[in-house]
């Protein structure tokens, strides 16, 4: 059996800081409208989950692509990247998906 796994290392491109990717299960209307109106990217995934796409550079990304608050960040930020909530990595990103067996 082939499974899939997150390789590689961070290599401070921020991108994870600009453009943040989160998957939020089956939505309201008036959710996906109020999401819209802030300019958030909204799509339907295959399995009817939703990804809400929030471009825009977090507060605490640093000009060296650092976290200001590293150490008391959030914990969606711990865990990325993860398989389950990261379906889309930017193609600077020094992690990728690979596949084991």
């Amino acid at each position: 059996m082939v499974e899939t796994v997150m390789l590689g290392k961070c290599v401070k491109c921020g991108n994870c800081c600009r453009e943040t990717n989160f998957i939020v299960g089956k939505p309201t209307e008036d959710e996906i409208k109020l999401w819209m109106l802030k300019g958030f990217r909204i799509r339907q995934l295959d399995n009817g989950d939703t990804l809400v796409t929030v471009i825009a550079p977090c507060k605490h990304l640093l000009p060296d692509n650092t976290c200001a608050i590293y150490e008391n960040r959030p914990e969606y930020c711990k865990k990325w990247p993860t398989l389950e909530d990261v379906p889309f990595i930017p193609a600077s990103c020094g992690f990728h998906y690979g596949w084991r067996k």
